[in-house]
């Protein structure tokens, strides 16, 4: 197989935080503080979220993972400046462990779900924060100009793009795991991953009170597609249905359509972005050091498979031993053991499941292989995390026994807010950890 890159491929991030005062408690100051912050870095890229308790950074993709680090360490640096100066602390849990009474916005299409889900099923999304990663698609299979996909019919670029889609998610379940940071929500310990319960529900995840449970076509962990006819089917189809349910609830879609592109109507783990990217979406917010490393970590994985073409195959043998390569193979499981047996295990036990356990440890055993040698440092966060079998939840949970409580039996409203200062100070120390393996190594 030709060994000459598609392209030279780019990744790029989005951060979300909560934000709470200096007694843990959540305020809703957003606006104020996306404010002073672009006054502090002009060149932050920042952005509202959908509850004025929440706010956004990104940038645009580069094509190093610690150049991309390196970009958001500025406006991070800003948003946590600006939020002091507002007596305000970034919080990087992907739930709030506490009551979350959240201030839903009504612009920029959130009217349209409030009026589909309903006020209250709404809020759900202003009860989560994530980190989204990334990855530019191959040369030439996105039309942007239209904002859809070509129709390609025999294609490297194509066959490229769907082995790093499938691969996003098989990988879905190791993210779960290593990354969870949402062990408390509403003052109980729902999962690892609360956040993937509240956000996607549904039946795969034992949980009919999420956002999208009860349309889990526009919110779950899609079915790998076989070929990019496939995949440009269900978008169109996504399409349709969403205009069906805008028409059940009184709105006319020709008039009050506020999407620039059928790709914007996904709200699930992996989907296809219209600013030609993949984009892995379902990832809690972390410490700033662990985000960095799984953006290493993903990076180079993928630059792996579609510079050198690898066939990303669901197969038996990828439920015998996941992640195995053989060749130009890389074998992942069936997606229905993905989504319906696995996903579930990592958001609900993560390390504590024997399953998602040796699942994440085959995947970075690959991953290991993909990651040049001088990239390796700033990897290494995860690869911690993977050794030591201690996710982000876990330490929460074990701070949490370590000061008398059970989490099967919650926690109290007071030590949600400690929890959450403890955590929020926790990540500024991320962020210096971060600056020094950068400082040291690159």
């Amino acid at each position: 197989m030709a060994k000459k890159p598609l392209k030279i491929f780019h990744s790029g991030l989005e951060f979300e935080y909560f934000l709470i005062n200096e007694s843990g408690k959540l305020v809703f100051n957003a606006d104020k503080i996306l404010k002073d912050a672009v006054k502090i870095d002009p060149k932050a890229q920042l952005a509202k979220e959908c509850s004025k308790g929440m706010v956004e950074l990104n940038n645009y993709p580069k094509p190093e993972p610690n150049e991309t680090i390196n970009e958001m360490l500025s406006a991070v640096r800003a948003l946590i400046e600006a939020a002091e100066k507002n007596d305000t602390l970034l919080l990087p849990l992907s739930c709030y462990p506490g009551k979350n009474k959240t201030d839903m916005r009504s612009g920029n299409g959130y009217g349209i779900k409030k009026k589909i889900f309903g006020a209250n099923k709404f809020r759900l999304a202003g009860k989560c924060v994530g980190f989204h990663f990334h990855f530019t698609m191959p040369k030439g299979v996105m039309d942007k100009e239209k904002l859809v996909l070509k129709r390609l019919i025999n294609s490297k670029l194509k066959s490229s793009m769907m082995n790093a889609y499938n691969f996003l998610i098989a990988a879905d379940p190791v993210l779960l795991t290593v990354m969870a940071s949402s062990p408390f929500y509403e003052l109980g310990h729902l999962a690892k991953d609360s956040r993937a319960l509240v956000y996607r529900g549904g039946r795969k995840l034992k949980y009919g009170a999420g956002l999208y449970s009860k349309l889990p076509i526009f919110g779950a962990l899609p079915p790998y597609k076989q070929t990019l006819a496939d995949l440009r089917h269900s978008i169109n189809r996504r399409n349709i249905i969403w205009k069906g349910i805008m028409k059940k609830h009184g709105m006319n879609p020709n008039r009050n359509w506020p999407y620039k592109s059928k790709l914007d109507l996904f709200w699930g783990p992996v989907r296809v972005n219209k600013h030609d990217t993949l984009e892995q979406r379902g990832i809690d917010m972390n410490n700033l050091d662990n985000v960095m490393g799984m953006t290493a970590v993903l990076n180079y994985v993928l630059e792996e498979i579609q510079t050198n073409f690898l066939q990303v195959v669901p197969s038996d043998i990828g439920l015998e031993e996941p992640f195995k390569r053989e060749g130009n193979i890389l074998y992942i499981p069936p997606h229905t053991y993905v989504r319906n047996n696995l996903q579930y295990r990592s958001a609900k036990n993560g390390f504590e499941s024997k399953s998602a356990k040796d699942y994440v440890k085959r995947f970075f055993s690959f991953a290991k292989t993909c990651i040049p040698k001088n990239k390796m440092q700033i990897a290494k966060p995860v690869f911690n995390i993977v050794s030591e079998e201690k996710s982000l939840s876990d330490e929460i949970l074990s701070y949490s026994k370590s000061k008398g409580f059970n989490p099967a039996k919650g926690i109290t409203p007071e030590f949600a807010g400690e929890i959450s200062v403890k955590f929020a100070e926790n990540y500024l120390r991320s962020v210096g950890r971060t600056e020094s393996l950068l400082e040291k190594y690159f």
